[in-house]
């Protein structure tokens, strides 16, 4: 019966941010991402806007001095992610804003009450963690010799770490 309800808040909460269940970046894509550096570049961008705006958002709203210390952790690796994949785009162009179903997501963080924010936004960090492990790694091991590749292995070591950090947080949190 615990399994259930917990399976059905996640799917009520994914409803309510009008959230993919899964947002992980389809094998596809990783396989289009190892010959097609834009198929890396434009997704490991949004992840990484997206990051940085929620953990941005948990900095000014939270109470929580434990979750405002891991936003800035967040916002300081996604800075310098993004960055990196920037600086080695070559010709392609990332992001620069938010696309709309990103967009959506922080919208319904920040329409988040007061009582239910912090567990909301630890949630969809947690869910764009694993995105972001699962596409920079998979993008580092892939891809062939050059400068994004290296960006992706840098990063792909740095969020790990943030995804530990994560972890160790929920867990307190539970407590």
């Amino acid at each position: 019966m615990r399994i259930f309800t917990v399976a059905a808040a996640a799917v009520m909460l994914a409803a309510a941010i009008e959230a993919p269940v899964a947002q992980q970046p389809a094998a596809p894509v990783l396989r289009q991402a190892a010959t097609n550096p834009a198929a890396f570049i434009v997704p490991a961008t949004e992840i990484g806007l997206l990051q940085l705006a929620i953990a941005r958002l948990a900095v000014a709203r939270t109470r929580d001095t434990d979750i405002a210390r891991f936003g800035n952790y967040v916002t300081q690796v996604f800075n310098g992610a993004n960055q990196a994949v920037a600086m080695a785009a070559g010709d392609i162009e990332p992001p620069r804003a938010l696309d709309r179903d990103r967009q959506g997501l922080y919208d319904a963080l920040e329409r988040e009450g007061d009582t239910t924010f912090d567990d909301a936004y630890l949630r969809l960090q947690g869910r764009g963690i694993d995105e972001a492990i699962t596409l920079y790694s998979g993008y580092a091991r892939a891809a062939g010799p050059g400068p994004l590749k290296d960006a992706a292995s840098r990063y792909a070591d740095d969020i790990a770490r943030l995804r530990e950090a994560y972890q160790k947080l929920v867990q307190a949190k539970a407590r």
